[in-house]
C-alpha cells in the first residue's frame, strides 16, 4: 500500500506523524521504524479503543482492511478532524463507490499491477481524498 500511495501522500503535509496499530508484529516493525524520529508517535492497540485520547489531526489514513470497527469510522472522524484536516482510507472496491457515505469525497485514479492476493486485485486503485 505504501508504494501505491507514494507519490499521493504528497497530499499530506505534516511535520509529526501519529500512528495506531493492533496487530503486534506491526506494532514492532512501526517502533523499530519509529526509532529516533522525535516526530513519530506509535500508539498500540485499537484506534476504536483509543479515540476518545486522541488529538485532532491535519491528515488521516484509514486502513481498513480486516478492522472489526470500521462501521464507527465516519461517525467518529467529527472529534478527529480540524478545519482543514484531509482524509484518506484503503478503498478495496474497484469503483468510486464512498462505503462510509462521506459527503464530498474526491477520487484519484492510480493505475497498479499488484501481486495476486486475497484483497485486492484490480489494475486501477480509487484513492478516496476528503478535506474537512
Amino acid at each position: 500500500l505504501v508504494k501505491l500511495l507514494n507519490e499521493e501522500l504528497k497530499w499530506f503535509i505534516f511535520s509529526s506523524h501519529t500512528i495506531i496499530e493492533n496487530h503486534p508484529q506491526i506494532i514492532t516493525k512501526a517502533q523499530e521504524w519509529a526509532s529516533g524520529k522525535s516526530n513519530v508517535t506509535i500508539i498500540s492497540g485499537s484506534w476504536y479503543n483509543v479515540k476518545d485520547n486522541l488529538s485532532t489531526y491535519d491528515g488521516i489514513f484509514y486502513d481498513t482492511f480486516g478492522d472489526e470497527n470500521m462501521n464507527h469510522f465516519s461517525s467518529s472522524l467529527s472529534n478527529l478532524t480540524k478545519s482543514g484536516t484531509k482524509v484518506t482510507w484503503w478503498n478495496n472496491n474497484t469503483n468510486e463507490s464512498n462505503y462510509y457515505n462521506i459527503p464530498n469525497v474526491t477520487y484519484t485514479s492510480i493505475n497498479v499491477n499488484p501481486p495476486s492476493n486475497s484483497y485486492f486485485n484490480s489494475n486501477i486503485y480509487y484513492l478516496p481524498k476528503k478535506e474537512f
